[in-house]
């Protein structure tokens, strides 16, 4: 054999061996892009699977709020579909609005969500909840709690531990709600950095 046969073979060896690891890559490739297709697919179903089983063509989508805390840098990034993040200090109360726009709600337009970060200071809590607190009747009149008052509750706590937050909260619920029944899940989260 000669050596520019032997230097071909050599290379059509390792042009072989270079195939095989890029169709290894390629089969792990499509079979991550395949997991990920039916994790969305489980999480968002089709705009028509939606329409059956609601029956109709519209559907409410879901509120919900989203937090990523760095507490090393003492950072939060904040997203939310209809639901705002509360942030009290010793300045007062901060209320970063969220997108009036469900997750999830059916439409023609692409809809984005904004991030917000949020350096916070020593001592400094937030609170993410979700609507039932503030959409509770109750009190003398069988009103809505309403969120301005839900905010000067969250003033009025700040200073207590978190776990005395949860017990102040839960108590004025019971007596503001009374006899009434609970019309929606309630849920609050606190945090203090």
């Amino acid at each position: 054999m000669n050596l520019k046969t032997k230097e071909l073979r050599a290379e059509k060896e390792l042009v072989e061996v270079q195939n095989k690891v890029i169709e290894k890559k390629n089969q792990n490739i499509t079979a991550s892009i395949r997991y990920a297709k039916r994790i969305q697919d489980s999480i968002l179903p089709m705009k028509e699977k939606i329409s059956e089983v609601v029956g109709t063509g519209t559907v409410d989508g879901m509120d919900i709020a989203l937090c990523s805390i760095d507490s090393k840098n003492k950072k939060l990034e904040f997203a939310s579909s209809g639901r705002p993040l509360v942030l009290v200090n010793k300045t007062g109360l901060r209320n970063f609005s969220a997108r009036k726009h469900p997750v999830g709600l059916i439409t023609n337009k692409e809809v984005k969500f904004e991030k917000k970060t949020i350096y916070l200071g020593d001592k400094d809590a937030f609170y993410i909840f979700t609507d039932g607190y503030c959409d509770q009747f109750g009190g003398p009149d069988d009103d809505k709690f309403l969120e301005e008052q839900f905010e000067q509750v969250l003033k009025s706590i700040n200073e207590m531990p978190m776990n005395e937050q949860a017990k102040h909260l839960e108590k004025k619920m019971d007596e503001w709600k009374g006899n009434n029944p609970q019309l929606d899940d309630i849920l609050v989260i606190g945090v203090r950095c």
